[in-house]
């Protein structure tokens, strides 16, 4: 039954109908209680962590769910994969929370430890681009690209022409402009409309 709501809950979020994916996550909670299923009930805490941060901006909230989640993640032993996808979350809380050196440090920690303790070939695109993002926002723009580049390379390699590429695209290609490299950031951003046309239609 947890896995089958925390699949829904995913479901409803990439559908953006996220009040539903919320109260399914809940659901999805109660039910990983009932079975004594710490990671299945790690794993909720941290995807309505990041629901309510990063897609409905309910800071607040978010913030009411930190210790619970650090505390699901406690339980479930902390395993690598799961403490560096709570530090990655951490750290876009704090970004969207304006406190951009506590973002960098736990996303700096995140990209540390997958490098460690996580296979080569581990997906942490999500945490890459978010340093990037909090890099270029300190006006940190040589690191920004580095972390922007390993991403776009890992999805290159593992998703070829797909939307993910496209945003990841799209985003080098605005810090390029931001940093003044204006003819590369025109090909990359022409690169990032082509393939989204592509992939998704011209309409």
């Amino acid at each position: 039954v947890t896995r089958a709501l925390r699949v829904l809950a995913g479901l409803q979020g990439g559908a953006g109908d996220y009040p539903a994916a919320k109260l399914t996550a809940r659901d999805a909670a109660l039910a990983a209680a009932s079975a004594h299923d710490d990671r299945g009930a790690a794993d909720i805490a941290l995807f309505l962590l990041q629901v309510v941060t990063n897609q409905t901006n309910e800071l607040d909230e978010a913030e009411a769910l930190v210790s619970g989640t650090q505390a699901a993640v406690a339980r479930a032993g902390a395993p690598p994969g799961l403490q560096v996808e709570l530090d990655s979350a951490l750290g876009a809380l704090r970004r969207n929370q304006g406190r951009f050196p506590e973002a960098r440090a736990l996303l700096e920690g995140a990209v540390a430890r997958a490098d460690r303790e996580l296979p080569a070939d581990a997906d942490i695109t999500t945490t890459l681009v978010r340093l990037a993002g909090v890099l270029s926002r300190q006006g940190e723009d040589i690191a920004a690209r580095r972390h922007a580049e390993r991403a776009i390379a890992w999805q290159e390699r593992t998703l070829g022409d797909h939307p993910y590429l496209a945003m990841s695209l799209r985003n080098l290609g605005g810090n390029l402009l931001r940093s003044g490299d204006n003819a590369e950031a025109l090909a990359v951003l022409t690169r990032a409309l082509t393939m989204m046309e592509k992939v998704l239609g011209a309409d």
